[in-house]
């Protein structure tokens, strides 16, 4: 296969970046795992984890020359420590934003927007201890040539 596809270079621009960041300056986080891939917790082979999912996809308009889209890219992270496992996926959620705001200033030339729609924590899994995750969901503004 020679061909890849928009979601493709979107997911992968995220996880090189969430890679170069490891072990930098200014992250708060040591260590972390990165997939292309939904995981479980269980999955996990390493906390935290990263899942870098690029989904869905509406269409918003469209001209002769390109057709207007959003994607939805979604940032899972998951968690674990035994005594404060709030503190670490609080930390876990500001090193991907803080990245996805780098990544935001340096998209592929097929998207020019990323814009944060939320960050949510799942509570009942921080509440379970010690794990716990949270979810950060980005739209993606990118064009498709017109068919």
């Amino acid at each position: 296969m020679n061909a890849t596809s928009d979601r493709t270079v979107v997911r992968d621009t995220i996880i090189e970046a969430l890679q170069a960041r490891l072990g930098t300056e200014g992250m708060r986080l040591d260590g972390y795992d990165v997939s292309p891939a939904y995981l479980s917790i269980e999955e996990c082979k390493r906390f935290p984890t990263y899942c870098v999912i690029v989904t869905d996809e509406t269409l918003h308009g469209f001209s002769q020359q390109q057709r207007e889209c959003e994607m939805t890219v979604l940032v899972i992270c998951y968690v674990k420590h035994e005594r404060d496992v709030r503190m670490v996926l609080d930390a876990a959620i500001e090193d991907v934003y803080d990245t996805m705001l780098l990544v935001q200033g340096n998209l592929p030339g097929i998207a020019w927007m990323l814009k944060l729609d939320e960050i949510k924590a799942d509570e009942g899994a921080t509440a379970t201890k010690p794990h716990a995750q949270a979810v950060h969901r980005w739209t993606c503004s990118h064009g498709r040539a017109p068919r």
